[in-house]
């Protein structure tokens, strides 16, 4: 599964959104991977 950039738009708004219009990288990277619903362990090598 090979992700680009514009995978990450929509959801990245979407979670900015959540966030009330700003946060932290540390704070938007988990509320995206929720969005995504992305998975670390099974693709280790996109993180």
């Amino acid at each position: 599964m090979t992700l680009k950039w514009t995978d990450f738009e929509i959801p990245l708004l979407e979670a900015l959104e959540k966030l009330n219009g700003s946060g932290k990288t540390s704070d938007i990277y988990p509320v995206v991977e929720e969005i995504m619903k992305l998975n670390r362990d099974a693709h280790p090598k996109e993180y």
